[in-house]
C-alpha cells in the first residue's frame, strides 16, 4: 500500500551533503509535510504525491545559505560605489537610512532581496538591520527560512533612538518570533566599535535567556583592529571574548583581519564565521584568511553582506570567490577546493549558524529546503566525470545562479520552472521603482549638506549621542576650587586652554560649522594644541527645568588642513570669531563624570564670564539621570537661576 505524500522529487542526482558524501545517481526524493522522509529509488511505488517534479538531468541538492545579509539594503543597491567603507557608510549610507528606513522601506527592501536569493538557490539567510520584525515578516510572506537579528548600538538608529529603546524594541521582536516554523530571532548588537561594553553584555544576556544566535561584526578592516588595539590594548576577537560575548551562540560577520590567537578563541567558543568575499574586496577591507580558519576548526559559512557593499545577493557567485581568492594569494590551486566550499554553503554553513540539526543536507528526517539546478546549459559542457568531484566543480566553478530551476523551502514548492509561486514579482517592483524615485530626488538635494561636505574630506568621529549641559553668566572670575571642595564632588583633572574658535556661518540653516584651535597648557607650561573641526547644530530634544539642554548628536574630526582651506571648502556665508581663555574641570558627582568649564571671553572685547556645566552620554534614560544632577550641581555652585541661558555663543554675541 502507498504511503502519502506532499511532493516526489524524482530522478535528479542527489548531493546528500551527508557525512559519507553520498552521490546518488537518478534518485528519488519524498516529502511529507515539510520533511524528507524517503530517498531512493522508485518513489512512485511506494508515495502517493499530489505534486511530482521530474528533477532529470538536473542536480537535486540542498539549498544554499547566505550567512550574512541586511536585506533591506537592497534598496541602495548601486547609490555609491568604488568608495571607502567609512566613506561609503557614513556619507552616504548613514544618510539615507536616517531618512527612508521605516517599515515600509524595510518590507519592500526585504521582498526584493528574497526574491533574487531565492532565484539564486538560497533557502535560508542570516540577516541583521532594523525593524527586524518586518524583515521577519516579509521573508516568512515569501517561504524564506532565517535568521533574524534586531540591530542595536550605541548611535541613534532608524528604529531607536537610543540603546535602551533599541533592546526593548528587540525584546519584543524575540519574544514574537521565537520558535517559529521558519524564522529564529536574534540579537545583533553591530560590531565592537558601535556598541559598549554594557550594550555587548545586554546582548549576550539576551541571547542566553531566549537561546538565540548573537549577529555581529568582528575585525572587518585593518583600521578597525588598530583601532581596537589602540583603545583596549587588544584585537576585537579578543576585546569580546574577555567580555564574555562568545558564551552565547555567536555568529561573526567577516573576521578579515584575524591573527592565530582570534582563531584558535573563535574554534574554542565554537563561533560562526560568515565570509563575504565580494564585500570585502569591493570595499578594499581585505581577504579573509578562509583557509587558515578552516585548519583551525573554525565552522565558516559564506554570505553576501548587503547590496548596497556587494550589489546582488547571488550565493553561487560568493562560493566561486571563496574558491579562488584564497588560491591566489597563498599560490597553491589545492586549497580549498570545490567540494569544500559547497559544504561551506550548505552542511557546514548551517552548522556555522547552528542549523545543521535542522538542514544543510540531504537527509530522511531534515526539513525540506532542497533546490534543483540545472547543468545542461553551454556553460558547463561537457561534463567530465574524471574526477570523484568532478559534481562540485562544474557547480562551483560554471554554474550561474540562473542555472537554479526550482526551491523547495520547509516542504512547499516557493520556485517552480523559474517562476516564483509565492508572491506577484510585478507587484514587488513597482513599489521598489516608486521608494527609489523618491530616493534619487534626496540624493540630488544633500550634495549641498554640511554633513555631506563634512564626510567627503573623511576622518569624521560620531560623538555621544546626548549632550547634557546649561550655562550661566558670572559677574566676574570664579574661584571654581572652593566649590568643587564640596565633600560629594571629586576632582579628576584641570586645566587652562586658549581656545580661538571661527564659526563657518550659513543662511537658512541652524547648523554651523567650528574650527577650533586650542592650547592646553598645566601648570603654565604648553602641553598641546589641538585642532577640530565640529559640525553645531541648535536642533535640542528637550529643555529641563533649570534651563538644562539635552542636545542631539554632533559631527566632530580631527581638523588636519588649514583655516583658510576649510573657508574654500564649505564657503560659508559669514564667519564669526569667539576667543575665550578656559579652565576646565573634570570632575565626579555622585560618581558621574562631568566637565565645569569657567570661560573668560576676550573676543568679543568685553564677552564677560560664563560657567558651563556638561556631560555626554549615549543613553537617553542616563541622560535624564544626569540631567538631574546637572540641577543639584546649579545649586551647590550657588549659581543665580535669572543668569542661566540657553544661548550658546554665537548666539550671545552674533550683531551685538
Amino acid at each position: 500500500m502507498q504511503q502519502k505524500a506532499d511532493i516526489i522529487l524524482k530522478g535528479g542526482t542527489v548531493l546528500t551533503m551527508d557525512r559519507e558524501e553520498r552521490i546518488l545517481g537518478r534518485a528519488d526524493i519524498a516529502i511529507l509535510d515539510g520533511e524528507i522522509r524517503y530517498i531512493g529509488d522508485n518513489a512512485l511505488s511506494l508515495y502517493n504525491a499530489s505534486t511530482i517534479i521530474d528533477c532529470t538531468g538536473r542536480v537535486v541538492m540542498p539549498g544554499l545559505i547566505n550567512a550574512h545579509t541586511h536585506l533591506p539594503m537592497s534598496l541602495v543597491r548601486g547609490i555609491a560605489d568604488d568608495l571607502r567603507l567609512d566613506v561609503w557608510l557614513y556619507g552616504y549610507i548613514f544618510p539615507v537610512e536616517k531618512n527612508f528606513v521605516n517599515k515600509e522601506f524595510c518590507r519592500w527592501g526585504s521582498l526584493l532581496s528574497a526574491l533574487e536569493m531565492i532565484k539564486s538557490g538560497t533557502t535560508c539567510f542570516v540577516d541583521m538591520y532594523y525593524y527586524e520584525d518586518v524583515i521577519a515578516g516579509a521573508a516568512s510572506e515569501l517561504g524564506m527560512r532565517g535568521i533574524c537579528g534586531e540591530t542595536v548600538l550605541k548611535f541613534p538608529s532608524p528604529d531607536a533612538i537610543s540603546y535602551d529603546i533599541g533592546f526593548k524594541y528587540a525584546r519584543a521582536f524575540i519574544e514574537e518570533w521565537h520558535g517559529h516554523r521558519l524564522i529564529t530571532p536574534a540579537i545583533a548588537p553591530h560590531a565592537p566599535y558601535t556598541c559598549t561594553p554594557d550594550i555587548l553584555k545586554e546582548a549576550r544576556k539576551i541571547a542566553e535567556d531566549y537561546n538565540i544566535p548573537v549577529l555581529i561584526h568582528v575585525s572587518e578592516t585593518a583600521f578597525e583592529v588598530e583601532n581596537a588595539r589602540k583603545e583596549w590594548g587588544m584585537s576585537p576577537v579578543e576585546y569580546l571574548d574577555n567580555l564574555g560575548l562568545f558564551e552565547a551562540k555567536t555568529i561573526a560577520a567577516h573576521c578579515v583581519h584575524i591573527n592565530e590567537k582570534d582563531m584558535k578563541i573563535l574554534a574554542e567558543h565554537r563561533v560562526g564565521v560568515a565570509h563575504n568575499p565580494t564585500s570585502n574586496l569591493k570595499l578594499a577591507s581585505g581577504i579573509a584568511p578562509v583557509a587558515r580558519m578552516i585548519e583551525n576548526g573554525i565552522d565558516v559559512a559564506i554570505g553576501t553582506d548587503g547590496a548596497g557593499s556587494n550589489n546582488d545577493h547571488d550565493i553561487i557567485e560568493e562560493m566561486r570567490l571563496t574558491a579562488l581568492l584564497p588560491k591566489g594569494i597563498l599560490y597553491n590551486p589545492t586549497v580549498v577546493p570545490a567540494k569544500k566550499v559547497v559544504q561551506m554553503a550548505t552542511i557546514e554553513g548551517a552548522r556555522a549558524i547552528g542549523l545543521d540539526q535542522v538542514i544543510g543536507s540531504v537527509e530522511v528526517g531534515k526539513r525540506a529546503d532542497l533546490i534543483t539546478i540545472d547543468l545542461s546549459g553551454v556553460h558547463n559542457i561537457p561534463q567530465y566525470n574524471i574526477l570523484s568531484d568532478s559534481i562540485y566543480s562544474r557547480i562551483v566553478y560554471a554554474a550561474k545562479s540562473s542555472d537554479v530551476n526550482d526551491v523547495i523551502i520547509d516542504g512547499k514548492v516557493i520556485m517552480l520552472d523559474k517562476k516564483i509561486l509565492t508572491m506577484d514579482e510585478d507587484y514587488i517592483l513597482k513599489h521598489i521603482e516608486s521608494l527609489s524615485g523618491e530616493i534619487t530626488a534626496f540624493m540630488h538635494k544633500r550634495e549641498s549638506s554640511l554633513v555631506d561636505k563634512l564626510l567627503a574630506i573623511g576622518g569624521i568621529e560620531w560623538k555621544e549621542t546626548f549632550e547634557v549641559q546649561v550655562k550661566t553668566r558670572v559677574d566676574g572670575p570664579v574661584n571654581i576650587d572652593e566649590i568643587i571642595s564640596n565633600e560629594n564632588i571629586k576632582l579628576i583633572r584641570k586645566s587652562t586652554r586658549d581656545q580661538f574658535d571661527t564659526y563657518l556661518l550659513f543662511n537658512n540653516s541652524t547648523a554651523k560649522i567650528r574650527y577650533r584651535e586650542d592650547e592646553v597648557t598645566e601648570n603654565g607650561k604648553l602641553i598641546e594644541t589641538i585642532y577640530t573641526l565640529t559640525l553645531v547644530d541648535r536642533a535640542y530634544e528637550k529643555e529641563f527645568p533649570n534651563f538644562v539642554l539635552l542636545s542631539g548628536s554632533c559631527f566632530s574630526s580631527i581638523a588636519d588642513k588649514s583655516l583658510r582651506f576649510y573657508r574654500e571648502y564649505f564657503q560659508p556665508d559669514r564667519i564669526f570669531e569667539i576667543n575665550k581663555k578656559r579652565k576646565r574641570f573634570r570632575i565626579l558627582y555622585k560618581g558621574i563624570d562631568f566637565a565645569v568649564n569657567v570661560d573668560e571671553i576676550t573676543n568679543p572685547k568685553d564677552g564677560g564670564y560664563f560657567i558651563e556645566v556638561k556631560s555626554r552620554t549615549w543613553s537617553e534614560n542616563d541622560a535624564i539621570k544626569k540631567a538631574a544632577l546637572i540641577s543639584e550641581l546649579i545649586q551647590l555652585f550657588r549659581l543665580s537661576e535669572q543668569n542661566l541661558l540657553k544661548d550658546d555663543y554665537t548666539e550671545l554675541f552674533l550683531d551685538k
